[in-house]
């Protein structure tokens, strides 16, 4: 099997490059150790690395997929939302959420920084009922639909535009108290 890969160096957050990573029939996101969350000192100045790739993966095209090291805030799966319907006694809806989500194991030994086994995320963009590539969720509140993303920003909108309740966020890391990062290594100021 053989296929062709493009390769693009940049910042990812430059718009010159959305339609680069959108178009991707798959990304792999080297997020790991919280480098693009707590680590990015992003959330203290706005959204953090890990929010703009949220916002990326939400505009790829169904079918599309990410791996990444860490999570992703992109809220629950269309799976972890359809159960939440079902505990409150409402039906399936493909609209509910965007996304699928499993963890794979990449075994131990596999990458530089560590021995301990590595688990990935990768995450599937889905189809909503309509059949377009607007990333679609239900509010878990007043059951009305609406699209993730904002078009003007290219992050997910957290709050439901019906009844303003916050969606349910996965993902979300925030810097570990105690724990100091540099470029060379991580060591724990309980050291």
């Amino acid at each position: 099997m053989s296929g062709k890969i493009d390769l693009l160096h940049g910042d990812f957050r430059d718009k010159e490059h959305l339609p680069f990573i959108v178009e991707a029939d798959v990304a792999l996101v080297n997020n790991a150790m919280e480098i693009f969350a707590g680590r990015s000192l992003a959330p203290v100045k706005g959204p953090s690395m890990d929010d703009h790739i949220a916002g990326l993966f939400a505009k790829m095209k169904p079918g599309a997929r990410m791996v990444t090291f860490e999570e992703l805030p992109l809220g629950l799966s269309l799976t972890e939302e359809n159960e939440k319907r079902r505990e409150r006694k409402r039906s399936y809806d493909s609209d509910a959420s965007f996304f699928e989500c499993e963890t794979l194991s990449l075994g131990k030994d596999c990458v530089s920084w560590t021995k301990s086994e590595i688990i990935v995320y990768m995450y599937t963009r889905v189809k909503n009922s309509s059949n377009t590539e607007v990333p679609m969720f239900i509010c878990q509140k007043c059951d009305s639909k609406a699209s993730v993303l904002c078009e003007t920003t290219n992050l997910l909108i957290k709050t439901c535009a019906n009844c303003n309740r916050q969606r349910k966020a996965t993902g979300v890391r925030k810097v570990t108290k105690g724990v100091q990062y540099n470029e060379d290594k991580i060591s724990s100021s309980d050291d």
